[in-house]
């Protein structure tokens, strides 16, 4: 499993987001507080109010998988939207 927290601008970057998620096997999940939902969900990121402060979620143990998750979240990673 991994966890990244991340920055969504607005719902181009929401919409993004899902696409990148829906290249992975595995489930990837978006926690923000309360709410727990599908990263795969195209719908689901509508549920969103933008900007967002959320933890992106990859449950998954292959390695591979994992840094490819790294990498596809470096385009969203929290530190990028702190100054806004």
């Amino acid at each position: 499993m991994r966890k990244v927290n991340i920055f969504l601008e607005n719902k181009e970057e929401g919409n993004e987001f899902c696409r990148i998620a829906n290249t992975f096997t595995d489930d990837v999940d978006l926690n923000c507080g309360s709410m727990n939902l599908d990263g795969k969900s195209a719908l689901g990121m509508f549920c969103f109010t933008y900007p967002l402060k959320a933890e992106a979620v990859l449950i998954s143990d292959n390695q591979d998988d994992i840094r490819r998750f790294d990498a596809a979240m470096e385009r969203f990673r929290m530190d990028r939207g702190e100054n806004l």
